[in-house]
Parts: structure tokens; C-alpha cells; sequence
């Protein structure tokens, strides 16, 4: 009878130890649907040039496509002339 009783009380504790850990079952739709509504921004190589007039090598997930040199590249104002 003893062994038996050892066994159900393991098996108990187990079942607690998943529950306290996973919050019950709960948490992992949560997380689920907390990584599908917010997508990663996709990593573009800078539209930026650079002195020498080639390509910047940076990525940026910048919505403009400019990374943090290059972000006034892509504001459009024009140069005052004298």
C-alpha cells in the first residue's frame, strides 16, 4: 500500500510542477498570438550613398529605408543656393 501511495504522490507533484510552470496551459495561446500580431520589421540594405557615391553596406529595419547615418539622405529638401 505504501508503494503505491509514493507513486500517486510523485505523479502529483508532478502534475503541479507543469501546471505552476506553464501557468496552468494558459500562457502558451498568449504567447502564440503575441508573436503573430506583431511581425518583425524586415532587415533592407540602406538606400543610403556615401561620399564616394557607392551603396551604404548598413541594414536597417527603418521604414524608410535609411539607417541612423544615412537618415537624412532620405528627407527631401533642397540645398539653398547663394
Amino acid at each position: 500500500m505504501r508503494p503505491l501511495l509514493g507513486v500517486i504522490l510523485a505523479a502529483l507533484a508532478a502534475l503541479l510542477l507543469v501546471f505552476a510552470f506553464t501557468g496552468g496551459g494558459r500562457q502558451l495561446p498568449r504567447m502564440a498570438e503575441a508573436l503573430a500580431a506583431k511581425p518583425k520589421p524586415v532587415l533592407v540594405q540602406c538606400k543610403g550613398r556615401t561620399v564616394k557615391g557607392r551603396r551604404c553596406r548598413n541594414m536597417t529595419r527603418s521604414a524608410d529605408g535609411y539607417c541612423y547615418l544615412h537618415h537624412n539622405q532620405g528627407q527631401a529638401s533642397e540645398v539653398p543656393r547663394p
